[in-house]
């Protein structure tokens, strides 16, 4: 267990694909009873130059990161899972997610993937 602050989160929604710009990304929007927050938003495409689309590893990172925190081995399955949303103080940004101690699941913090993002830079 971290010292993270833990509050309990619905899954309402997730949106996996291509965002307006051709980016592929995911995102996941959680409800949290009072208010809502979404988490996600990495880029796991990008077109240097206009060029072919290349991929980051850090899509795969993610997906399976959310899927192992959640439980479930389908994306489409993330819809109506409840977990605990992890961040640094109350209200700040998402930065991980923990199973409820009654579900199965692994927690997973988006700090996982920092080596991810920094061979992404280097490789830019």
């Amino acid at each position: 267990m971290s010292d993270l602050d833990a509050e309990i989160g619905k899954i309402e929604s997730t949106f996996l694909g291509y965002e307006d710009h051709g980016i592929l990304t995911a995102y996941i929007q959680f409800n949290m009873g009072s208010s809502g927050q979404s988490a996600g938003g990495m880029m796991f495409s990008w077109r240097p130059a206009g060029g072919p689309e290349k991929f980051t590893d850090v899509g795969i990172a993610f997906v399976s990161g959310v899927l192992r925190a959640c439980g479930v081995i389908q994306w489409e399955k993330l819809v109506g899972r409840t977990v605990f949303v992890l961040r640094e103080k109350p209200y700040d940004k998402i930065i991980g997610l923990r199973p409820l101690p009654t579900e199965k699941g692994k927690e997973f913090l988006f700090s996982e993937m920092d080596e991810l993002f920094a061979k992404y830079k280097e490789d830019s």
